[in-house]
């Protein structure tokens, strides 16, 4: 029998690769006794960079999380707010700058719309609105016809 912490002869791997020299420790008694198994995460070189790195920056005390304190946070978003803003501003002010036939043509809309908007609403109202508001966008020779014909019709009303 084998002394404690002594090591065994190479053995073959099971997948049968080949030998694999292994260091067992083995007991009084010819048994193997259990070693640590090996934590594949810390034992990465990456994660060992990266712990490395945060003793370092703990020790020298820097802010390795980025946190910032409230006042630069709200700093922060009033330079976005003021930024967000003036783009805002850029765009209106480029919109602004219409050339005189833009201009013509979006006055032209708006007096299409508004007399569409007049006729829906003078087809709501009913007859006696509607004539009046007819009446103003009838020739002129035609308001003046209308005009005497309604003193006629008072006058006959008058008298009877």
């Amino acid at each position: 029998m084998e002394r404690a912490g002594s090591t065994s002869p190479p053995a073959s791997d099971v997948d049968g690769h080949g030998p694999q020299h292994l260091h067992l420790n083995v007991d009084e008694d010819g048994l193997i006794l259990p070693k640590k198994l090996i934590n594949p995460c810390l034992e990465s070189k990456e994660i060992k960079d990266l712990h490395r790195e945060l003793k370092i920056n703990q020790r020298i005390g820097k802010d390795v999380l980025h946190q910032k304190c409230e006042l630069t946070k709200v700093l922060e978003k009033r330079a976005r707010a003021k930024e967000q803003k003036e783009k805002e501003a850029q765009e209106g002010k480029q919109l602004q700058r219409k050339t005189s036939f833009e201009r013509k043509l979006q006055e032209q809309a708006l007096k299409i719309m508004a007399a569409e908007q007049g006729s829906r609403d003078g087809s709501k109202d009913g007859e006696d609105s509607g004539h009046g508001r007819e009446s103003d966008q009838a020739p002129e020779f035609l308001r003046i016809h209308a005009k005497i014909c309604e003193k006629k019709i008072q006058q006959q009303q008058q008298p009877a």
